[in-house]
């Protein structure tokens, strides 16, 4: 590849971040859907307002005959880079149909799925035992019994 080729890709790149921030902020308001990290942060070093989409993804809430799907596209830079390009344009036109996730939330929200798609079940009898435990302080037994 020629300099003046990789110029042309670092530019096409950037732009595509670019583009994810503006759509971030325009239709999600910068802000992770199920908590507070925001795409604009301030740098602890330099203290200067810094916006990166880095940490944080567009989380699909259906797919659509015929709409790009990543796992449909090379693994690697080669295949990211073309694949949000193209679903740039679908979050654009169709902006419920998403949510902005930060990283970590996407993992939990993917690990949720996958145990709900086969057991239904079993995620509100998680979710109950979640909202039970208690394991911040311990607590002292009124009765050793």
């Amino acid at each position: 590849m020629e300099q003046g080729e990789n110029q042309v890709k670092n530019d096409e790149i950037s732009a595509i971040r670019d583009e994810e921030i503006l759509v971030a902020e325009e239709l999600f308001n910068g802000k992770c859907f199920a908590c507070t990290r925001k795409i604009t942060r301030i740098t602890p070093k330099t203290k200067k307002i810094k916006k990166s989409f880095k940490g944080f993804t567009f989380h699909h809430l259906e797919y659509y005959i015929g709409e790009p799907r990543r796992k449909f596209y090379p693994k690697g830079s080669q295949g990211t880079f073309p694949y949000k390009r193209d679903v740039l344009k679908i979050i654009k036109l169709h902006p419920n149909e998403f949510v902005l996730v930060c990283n970590i939330h996407h993992h939990t929200i993917e690990d949720i799925l996958r145990i709900y798609q086969h057991h239904t079940d079993w995620v509100s009898n998680i979710m109950d035992v979640v909202k039970r435990t208690d394991t911040k302080e311990p607590k002292r037994r009124i009765n050793n019994v």
